[in-house]
Order: structure tokens, then C-alpha cells, then sequence
């Protein structure tokens, strides 16, 4: 067991290793960033995603370990050894089994919680690298969001609203420009509001705006200076129904303040599994509770994947190993590769349902359904 516990061991570290740079190499932006900040910021950004790809590495890593180490006992005739002392196939698989066991539990505590809730520690983190410099955001992006569903994405917007001649429930969403921008004064800044159709209600323009960022708070302010207003909406109720309207305004009394995280809603796939199990038993949330309950089912069944892969994994890879062990181990990537295509065919054959969750369960009954068949086989010899 020393030696299949090694072999999985640096199978996980080389497969965490690859897939972490697969995930790093979509933010690339955020790495440079975070290396101008600092080294530790970097290591950070790093140790928040290795919860969420350990949940993948560990069981596909265990997977490709034990089809090398089986494939390699058996072209040794180690298995043939002791069974010729008596030790049945049972024996030999348990130790096997157990070591799957606490691998399950941890993988099916990185799925359902650790890694979810880290990866959104990862997206906050990274975004809250790219808001500590402004200038590279804007200059990557074109423009910055904030949303303003809630209150707690910005305050001002009743003001904001009364200077539009808007109602602050329709401004749903405010987009921000600016042509120059040196360090805290900012120049000829284009604000634009939208209503939930992502339509343009006005356009605020400003010669000036002096903008000071709150680390602690995490909020945003803009001061802003010699203001022009142009409304573009012409809505039944939009100033009564005036066809042109142009307003011009020294400056605003208090500044505008947004928070920096305003621009992104939760994804439910960042949550950690008590809210997303609040969420999946709701009946009243809809496509959202049918969406918790897939991601649940997925994450359950991926928790599960190193003992029914093991099932698979134990008759196949001593079979094909006899002669090679390379073939063992190709069988345990042809394994594992085949688990994720099976798994999200399944989902995505089952998405229109109730029952998408089950998708991913497919493979692990496909795993289950070959051992039965096998020890059918053997009793019926």
C-alpha cells in the first residue's frame, strides 16, 4: 500500500500542477497583476484555486496511480503470488477499497464545499487585484460596470435618480468611461445609466472627477465636476415627455459610491453546500433550485468516483497489465477520460429534466454494473 500510496501521490501533485496552470493561463491579466503586487498576492491567487482542482486531480489522480501500480503487480505475477497462497480476490481488493474510502470523503468535501467557496474567494481576490489599478482595468476592459440591483452595490442612486428625472427602481445598471486617467483626477468621464433591458436612460458626462478608492471598505468614490446631462430614453413618464433636454451642472454635493465587488452576482456554483442545499429543497426558486440540485448530484457522485472507479479499475488494469504495465496505465486514462465524457453527456442529455443530476451518476452505476457482471461470470463458471 506504501507504493500505491505514493504512486497517487505524485499523480495528484502532477495533475493539480497542469490543471492549475490551465486555470491560471484564462487570467492571465490577474497573474501580472498580482505579480506587480506582490509575491504573496500571487501565492494567494494559487492557494485559493487548489481547493477546487484538488476535487478533480485527486480522483482522476488515484484512478491513474492504481491502474499503473495494479498493471505493474500483475506483469511482476505479485497478484498471481498470493493468490496461490490462498488469498482471494476479496482480500486482495480490500485494503485497495479502503484506501478509496477517505479519498471519497476528502473529494467529496473539496466538491460540495471547500473548493466552491474558495473559488469564489479566488474570483473576489482576483477581482479586487484588477480595482488596484483602475487605469489597467479600464484600459483592458473599455468600461466598468456597477450594478445597482441592490443597495448594497451602490449608494446614491435616489440622488443619481432625482438629477436624471428617473425613478432610482429603474436604474438597474451604470456603466463608467473615462479618456484619461491620472492617479486620482480623472477626465472627460462618460457614465451611462441602464435600466434592467440594458437600455440607456441617460448619460451623465463630466469634465473631472476626482476618484478615491477604500481598500478596508471596499467601495469607490467619485466626485464629480462640471457635469452635463443628456437623457436618451424617451420612456412615457421620462421629463413628461420632453423630445430634447440638456442639463448642466457645476458639481454634486456628495459623491457617487460604488462598491467594488457591485459588478458581480454570485454564481450559485461559488456557493458552499448549506446554502446551495437551502436553495436545491426551495421549490419556489424554480430553474435556480433545479440548478442546485444538478450541481449537488454532480459534486456527490464525483465524491463517490475513487471507489467506483476502483471497482472498475482493480480486474481491468491487473488484466491488461500482465503483459505491459503501460497498457494499465493507458486503460486508466482511457478510464478517466471516459468517466468525464459519459458524466457531462449524461448531464447535458438530462438537463431539460428534473433529473439532470443523475447524469453524472451514470458512470459510477456503469462502474458498478461491470463488477456485478464480472462476479456473475465467475460464479456461473
Amino acid at each position: 500500500m506504501r507504493e500505491l500510496f505514493t504512486s497517487t501521490l505524485m499523480c495528484v501533485i502532477g495533475l493539480t500542477c497542469i490543471l492549475i496552470f490551465g486555470n491560471l493561463t484564462k487570467y492571465e491579466e490577474s497573474l501580472l497583476i498580482a505579480l506587480e503586487h506582490s509575491p504573496l498576492s500571487f501565492c494567494k491567487l494559487i492557494g485559493l484555486l487548489l481547493p477546487y482542482v484538488l476535487s478533480m486531480s485527486i480522483p482522476f489522480g488515484f484512478s491513474l496511480a492504481l491502474s499503473w501500480v495494479l498493471a505493474k503487480w500483475a506483469n511482476f505475477r505479485e497478484i498471481d503470488a498470493l493468490k496461490s497462497l490462498g488469498i482471494s480476490s476479496w482480500r486482495l481488493s480490500l485494503p485497495i477499497l479502503s484506501f478509496s474510502a477517505p479519498l471519497c470523503i476528502l473529494v467529496l468535501y473539496a466538491s460540495l464545499h471547500w473548493g466552491p467557496v474558495n473559488r469564489k474567494k479566488f474570483d473576489d481576490f482576483r477581482h479586487n487585484l484588477a480595482w488596484s489599478n483602475l487605469s489597467k482595468l479600464m484600459a483592458q476592459e473599455g468600461e466598468i460596470s456597477f450594478s445597482t440591483a441592490t443597495d448594497e452595490g451602490f449608494s446614491g442612486k435616489d440622488s443619481l435618480g432625482s438629477l436624471a428625472g428617473l425613478p432610482s427602481e429603474e436604474i438597474s445598471m451604470i456603466t463608467v468611461s473615462a479618456m484619461d486617467m491620472e492617479k486620482g483626477n480623472w477626465r472627460d468621464i462618460r457614465m451611462c445609466l441602464h435600466n434592467s433591458k440594458q437600455q440607456v436612460l441617460a448619460v451623465i458626462n463630466a469634465g473631472m472627477a476626482r476618484v478615491e478608492r477604500e481598500e478596508e471598505l471596499g467601495k469607490i468614490f467619485f466626485h464629480l465636476f462640471d457635469i452635463d446631462l443628456e437623457p436618451s430614453y424617451r420612456g412615457e413618464n421620462f421629463f413628461s415627455g420632453a423630445e430634447s433636454i440638456f442639463v448642466k451642472i457645476k458639481k454634486l454635493k456628495e459623491p457617487l459610491v460604488f462598491n467594488l465587488s457591485s459588478g458581480q452576482s454570485e454564481s450559485i456554483k461559488r456557493m458552499g453546500f448549506a446554502r446551495l442545499y437551502q436553495i436545491a429543497i426551495n421549490p419556489v426558486l424554480g430553474n435556480q433550485s433545479k440548478k442546485a440540485r444538478d450541481i449537488i448530484g454532480k459534486n456527490i457522485a464525483l465524491g463517490f468516483s475513487p471507489f467506483f472507479i476502483c471497482l472498475f479499475l482493480i480486474p481491468t488494469a491487473t488484466r491488461f497489465g500482465k503483459n505491459d504495465p503501460s497498457l494499465g496505465l493507458i486503460v486508466g486514462i482511457v478510464i478517466c477520460a471516459g468517466y468525464f465524457i459519459i458524466g457531462s453527456t449524461g448531464q447535458n442529455l438530462l438537463a431539460m429534466t428534473d433529473y439532470g443530476w443523475i447524469g453524472w451518476w451514470i458512470p459510477n452505476f456503469l462502474c458498478l454494473f461491470y463488477i456485478f457482471f464480472k462476479l456473475l461470470k465467475k460464479g456461473n463458471r
